[in-house]
């Protein structure tokens, strides 16, 4: 059974925002799901080679 969530609200820069946007549509996702995995590998284990493998598997 997947943990509970609840929502949580942050402030970009615009084109911090353009950025999410972009990446999303080369991954067909959505920003806010591009950010969540981004927020997630990153409070995972901060290890900058694990966090690169996790990136490249969202972005195929």
């Amino acid at each position: 059974m997947a943990e509970p969530t609840q929502p949580l609200s942050i402030r970009l820069a615009t084109s911090d925002i353009d950025h999410l946007a972009e990446r999303a549509r080369r991954v067909s996702g959505t920003p806010t799901g591009v950010a969540r995995e981004l927020i997630r590998s990153g409070l995972s284990d901060g290890d900058p080679f694990t966090q690169a493998e996790r990136l490249l598997k969202i972005e195929r």
